[in-house]
Formats: C-alpha cells, sequence, structure tokens
C-alpha cells in the first residue's frame, strides 16, 4: 500500500528534480517480484544484514516475547530478510535536496 503511494506522487517528485528510493532488509529476490507486480518506476535497495539501519542506529531487536508471538502467527522475517535475530529498521522518511553545482554560473 505504501509502495502504491509513493508510486503515485513519484511523477510529480521527479518534476521537482527529485527522486524517490525505497531502503528495505528484504532479499532481493523478493524485492524483485514485488518491483514487478506494482510496476514500479523507483528503485527498491535491499539493505541486507541492515548494515545502513545499524550505522544510522535504527535497528529494533525484537524481545523474545514478540518473536515468539510472530513465529506463532508462521512470520517468516528470518527467510524474507535473511536475519534470524528478528530484528527490523525503524521506519523513516528521509528528504534529501541536491543542488548540481556544476553546472550553475559562478556569481560576480
Amino acid at each position: 500500500m505504501e509502495l502504491e503511494a509513493l508510486e503515485q506522487v513519484h511523477s510529480e517528485v521527479r518534476a521537482l528534480g527529485a527522486q524517490i528510493v525505497v531502503i528495505t532488509p528484504e532479499l532481493e529476490r523478493y524485492t524483485r517480484a514485488l518491483h514487478k507486480k506494482l510496476n514500479l518506476t523507483f528503485d527498491i535497495l535491499t539493505d541486507l544484514h541492515l548494515k545502513v539501519a545499524e550505522q544510522f542506529r535504527l535497528v529494533f531487536t525484537f524481545p523474545d516475547y514478540l518473536r515468539d508471538l510472530y513465529k506463532s502467527f508462521g512470520s517468516t522475517l528470518d527467510r524474507f530478510n535473511d536475519e534470524p535475530e528478528y530484528r527490523l529498521p525503524m521506519e523513516i522518511r528521509i528528504l534529501c535536496m541536491f543542488q548540481d553545482f556544476a553546472n550553475e554560473p559562478l556569481a560576480a
């Protein structure tokens, strides 16, 4: 649902000179299928083993009781994310604006 919403505004974002990039711990084989299924026009990148999220200190480790609860529902986070410790990144949105100074005239 969120990816579909991002797709709906992607052309507007591009018109402003920006782009959308999604970073997820899901393995590429799953994100590739999702990208195709939803016909997305922006990139989905894999943060394998949450290395990027760890650098920003945005990793949540499930407590044992929550891990057990998820497993009782048949959750397979470990399979989709190759993450046996049941860790997930905290969800964030970052807006980055970059100026292309190489093509700008110098001020007098």
